[in-house]
């Protein structure tokens, strides 16, 4: 494997040299031939590029060099995947001699878990971009005018002031959302996941704050237009309930998932990446993504390194499975006055300048419990204006969030805030 590896690196051209080396692949990983990969990696420290066949040849008289078609990427990432599996099965052999020794599954268990935490990976997949070649952002933008034209823009929201806002929805993007409790940022989400289903992307929920089955009931509650006080009391008319199973029959909502984890083990990244590879969604919304606790996290007193480690990993995700990601959260009792309405900002988030650093748009949800009227305020924008809108909420006759009209003017219209 490893000198089919050395046979396509010194084959290959020089920009695709050049690409290996810029990914600096630790020697480490090349368990056999070492000699050979250390004097190659010693040759391209030394000269700026690496040697030629028959330079290596003129070296090691006795090594073979097959001949292969394969590209270095590919082979290098099958040198890579070979590295892990032999961490792999090294764990394994250790965890059947341990528990062979007598210690018990619980031991065994606790072993493998802190074992795989240590094991080597390597990303190999760089994007470069070759400003003089390369004419992607012409057609970027060419692609995007095509979409407004069209009408298959990535449209950010179902709120028109908010669109104004934001302008565009990519992937990649992670963004937030943010509110005291009970002031409705899980039904906004809810309402955002709906939006995104109904342009004709996939979405997936994730709720850490409250159990599958009641988002779920939410969700159903908002998309079939049913009585959200009514629905949790029983106390729905004959005729709604006739009409909810009808429209579940004939208009069923596909391309969503809401996903949970009622364990105690499931407060982790784990859960949310195993169900982003199997449903591979385009829009990816989590709700209390604040109570997230990372696999192998510390607690030291801080949970501002918790915070961390939580916006950092869904920026990742969102970068890496091109997603248009949303991360639920909370604001501090601090924004709320002693009357119940709450006005919130930036530094009222738990975490406030973690999450706004690694957020491409962080939107603010302020208002009074009970009251029909709702502050949507984008507190950071991606190059765009920062500013603030109204909107009406309501849960009876069925979840309502719409943009203000009308009679709220001038509230109605968008008020835009320095930067």
């Amino acid at each position: 494997m490893v000198l089919k590896f050395i046979s396509a690196l010194l084959r290959a051209n020089r920009s695709q040299q050049n690409e290996f080396y810029a990914k600096q692949v630790p020697k480490g990983v090349f368990r056999d031939n070492r000699p050979e990969i250390t004097w190659i990696y010693n040759y391209r420290d030394r000269f700026g590029s690496y040697p030629s066949v028959s330079a290596f040849k003129a070296r090691f008289r006795e090594a073979h060099l097959p001949k292969t078609r394969d590209s270095v990427s590919t082979v290098v990432q099958s040198v890579l995947d070979a590295d892990l599996f032999n961490q792999v099965t090294g764990t394994v052999n250790k965890a059947k001699d341990l528990h062979s020794s007598g210690r018990t599954i619980g031991e065994v268990a606790g072993y493998i878990r802190e074992a795989a935490t240590k094991w080597r990976t390597y990303d190999t997949n760089y994007v470069d971009y070759d400003v003089k070649e390369s004419g992607l952002v012409f057609k970027r933008y060419s692609d995007r005018v095509k979409q407004r034209i069209e009408g298959s823009f990535l449209i950010p929201s179902p709120w028109a002031a908010l669109n104004e806002l934001i302008a565009f929805s990519e992937p990649g993007e992670h963004n937030i959302m943010a509110s005291r409790t009970s002031v409705g940022k899980t039904w906004m989400a809810l309402e955002l996941a709906e939006h995104y289903r109904k342009i004709g992307l996939r979405v997936l929920i994730i709720t850490k704050e409250m159990p599958t089955y009641q988002l779920a009931e939410r969700y159903e509650c908002l998309t079939y237009k049913l009585d959200y006080p009514a629905f949790r009391k029983a106390y729905l008319k004959p005729e709604h309930l006739a009409r909810w199973k009808q429209m579940r029959r004939d208009h069923p909502r596909k391309n969503i998932v809401i996903s949970g984890q009622e364990t105690l083990e499931g407060v982790g990244f784990s859960h949310i990446t195993t169900k982003i590879q199997q449903h591979r969604p385009d829009a990816l919304i989590v709700d209390g993504a604040y109570l997230i606790w990372p696999e192998g996290f510390r607690y030291s007193g801080n949970m501002v390194d918790r915070f961390t480690i939580i916006s950092n990993t869904m920026k990742r995700l969102c970068k890496h499975f091109s997603l248009i990601g949303w991360s639920v959260i909370q604001v501090k009792r601090e924004a709320e006055n002693k009357e119940g309405d709450t006005d919130a900002s930036l530094k009222d988030i738990y975490g406030a300048d973690v999450w706004a650093q690694d957020s491409d748009n962080v939107v603010l949800i302020s208002g009074k419990r009970g009251s029909p009227l709702r502050k949507i305020k984008l507190a950071k924008g991606r190059e765009s204006n920062v500013g603030e809108f109204n909107i009406h909420f309501r849960l009876s006759p069925f979840p309502f969030f719409k943009q203000a009209h009308g009679v709220m003017t001038p509230t109605n219209k968008i008020k835009f805030k320095g930067i």
